[in-house]
């Protein structure tokens, strides 16, 4: 629940689909809450309000359980820093080793899930991922720049590149060219360009 409703920003029920304005978290699963009881944030002493999820949490489990998801905690020296970007410095600088940039802004998971590369295997993480299903990043053979997935890749090229009209209505899919004169190459190598000036 924590991760669907702070990462994810998805505030209904997973079975049911209901919006879920009150979540509370109980040592107690048959116990009957008063809703009525439930002030803003407040449904007592014993409970704090996580306002990134928007559930309420047990005083000791949310210290020892919840604030520790967040911590951006290195895993080498467990010296804690303020956010991920400040982590990632610190790694590569105390410890020469990396977190992937790519991952920490787009991969849904919490600051304290994020692995800890070698060089050698940070090279690895990227090119092929890390042997768990994941891919790796793919490249953009034109800019030479890396993207998180596939989908974002994809929306690069159609928006910074060009894709052949004629080759797409015969089916050939996701051709791409780096721009127009390497596009206008391809017209005059594979189709037929007419060069008169009016038509150029």
């Amino acid at each position: 629940f924590t991760r669907m409703r702070s990462i994810q920003k998805k505030y209904n029920c997973p079975s049911c689909n209901q919006n879920l304005d009150h979540v509370i978290c109980s040592e107690f699963p048959k116990e009957s809450f008063d809703f009525t009881n439930i002030f803003g944030d407040n449904i007592g002493p014993d409970y704090v309000f996580d306002f990134k999820s928007r559930v309420f949490f047990p005083k000791d489990y949310y210290r020892s359980k919840i604030e520790a998801l967040w911590m951006c905690k290195c895993p080498t020296c467990s010296t804690v820093k303020r956010d991920m970007k400040s982590l990632r410095g610190h790694v590569y600088g105390e410890h020469k080793m990396q977190i992937c940039n790519l991952c920490i802004e787009h991969k849904q998971v919490f600051p304290s899930e994020h692995k800890v590369y070698t060089q050698g295997q940070y090279e690895t993480h990227l090119r092929k991922g890390d042997g768990d299903g994941s891919k790796g990043h793919p490249n953009c053979e034109f800019c030479r720049t890396r993207f998180y997935s596939s989908t974002e890749l994809f929306h690069h090229l159609v928006k910074d590149h060009y894709s052949c009209f004629i080759c797409e209505k015969a089916g050939v899919s996701f051709k791409y060219y780096k721009d127009y004169n390497s596009l206008e190459d391809h017209f005059r190598k594979d189709h037929i360009l007419c060069e008169d000036p009016g038509c150029i």
